[in-house]
């Protein structure tokens, strides 16, 4: 029965083809253990070479080296060849402050993809079955996932991952197991309650089956499946939209929000699941109330705001963009006295302040407005000056006006990128701020006729 139901399933997704050399993941436990059973009594059918991979994750001591003893003994029995490894998953896991499970599952996926690059293999087999479908949607739901969450475990990944167990249950596995009286390990972290996945296993799955329907597992792979197709269609209407209006690269994302908004709503808020998973990792579950602040930052508040999402993520609106990335947080503040004359490297704004005491007056092509020199009346200057980065609420006069103006509107006129004004210096005598460097100047100690003895500021960008 079941070498029946996997091959139909093999055969409904298209799993193997004549000439495959599959990497099988096996574990010890009962599903990889009847998986590789399966596939070793159809390789003659398919015409596919096996090789069995086995990580030891170190969790269990003793009893997972006997695993893994257990595994190479079964290949050996099989003729089948076997790569095996060993890893401190814990550690790891501590150290990048991630899951156990979370760890274990990089860890051996990562493991696969090295033995199927070793061993030349084009296919990647696990034993994953009806049930684990079933825990896996349950446990999406539960966090708040969205439409890729419940579509659960996928049969096929890329035409490299496949799973023919996906379609039997785990009872199917067992009764195969003891009617060819085929032995298995048995993992014992699978009873303890602190995995939220165990806890589903045990004690939500049976309440359904009791209480509300004691098919639930079947009901809830037939779900997946339809979510899977829905979700299917909608991944190339999302990409579609991605492809015009987002631009990721350098793990930053850039999302033109005119185009965006003419998407329909349902498409909005997946176009940035996708852009948050592709920065975050696929492996993350991005929650529904995250994409709906992203989303409320996107369409509805001013330029320069920002929300943090989390894992260093900012979303930051842009004029009319929506900036996602790690390095939009704001620079801490720095405040750097100039030379007078000299040189003054400012590392925060990426470049050197080079001052001139000088008695030649400029030339008519004298920049007031913008440039990267500007000339003072160095009489009207209450010395020392500094270099330091914009604050909220900073005014002065610019030139050719008699009132006040805050630095920020300068900046939102001018079009100067949110991300980008923290490195624009703000250069300050004693009595406040004389030059926005690159922007604009201001009108105090502008040059006159009687000036006599003029200041003359270049800024050097690095590079």
């Amino acid at each position: 029965m079941l070498t029946r139901t996997a091959r139909a399933t093999i055969e409904k997704y298209g799993m193997l083809k004549k000439g495959d050399r599959v990497v099988v993941g096996v574990s010890g436990g009962p599903d990889s253990v009847a998986l590789l059973h399966i596939l070793n009594s159809l390789k003659e059918i398919y015409k596919i070479g096996l090789h069995v991979a086995h990580l030891e994750h170190g969790i269990r001591g003793s009893e997972s080296v006997e695993d893994m003893k257990f595994v190479e003994d079964l290949c050996g029995d099989l003729s089948i060849r076997i790569t095996s490894k060993q890893e401190k998953t814990e550690k790891i896991a501590r150290a990048s402050n991630q899951s156990v499970e979370a760890t274990a599952r990089k860890l051996r996926y990562s493991f696969f993809q090295e033995v199927l690059e070793s061993t030349k293999s084009n296919r990647i087999a696990t034993g994953h079955n009806a049930n684990d479908q079933a825990e896996t949607l349950l446990l999406n739901l539960l966090r708040g996932s969205g439409m890729a969450g419940l579509v659960g475990i996928r049969p096929a990944m890329q035409g490299r991952i496949i799973r023919p167990l996906i379609e039997s249950t785990r009872a199917d596995i067992e009764e195969y197991l003891n009617s060819k009286s085929i032995t298995y390990r048995i993992d014992s972290t699978n009873a303890e309650g602190r995995f939220e996945r165990n806890r589903v296993r045990h004690l939500l799955i049976p309440m359904l089956e009791k209480e509300f329907n004691p098919r639930i597992v079947d009901c809830m792979a037939r779900t997946a499946s339809i979510f899977s197709v829905v979700n299917d269609y909608l991944h190339g209407e999302v990409e579609k939209v991605v492809a015009a209006t987002t631009l990721i690269e350098e793990g930053r994302a850039s999302i033109d929000l005119e185009s965006l908004k003419g998407a329909p709503a349902a498409l909005q808020r997946l176009v940035l699941y996708r852009v948050l998973r592709s920065l975050e990792g696929d492996d993350q579950v991005v929650s529904f109330d995250i994409i709906n602040a992203v989303l409320n930052v996107a369409m509805r508040s001013r330029s320069g705001s920002r929300i943090d999402i989390g894992s260093g993520l900012v979303a930051l609106r842009e004029f009319d963009k929506l900036l996602i990335g790690r390095d939009l947080a704001l620079v801490e503040r720095y405040d750097v006295q100039l030379a007078i004359p000299g040189s003054t490297p400012v590392e925060p704004a990426g470049g050197t302040f080079i001052a001139e005491v000088i008695s030649e007056r400029p030339g008519t092509g004298e920049v007031y407005r913008s440039g990267e020199t500007a000339y003072f009346d160095l009489s009207q200057l209450e010395l020392p000056l500094c270099a330091r980065s914009w604050r909220e609420g900073d005014r002065f006069v610019p030139f050719g006006l008699s009132g006040t103006k805050k630095v920020h509107d300068i900046f939102v006129d001018e079009k100067v990128p949110i991300t980008g004004r923290s490195k624009i210096p703000i250069i300050c005598d004693g009595d406040g701020i004389i030059w926005i460097a690159g922007v604009r100047r201001s009108e105090r100690a502008r040059i006159k006729d009687d000036t006599r003895t003029i200041l003359k500021i270049t800024f050097e960008k690095d590079g």
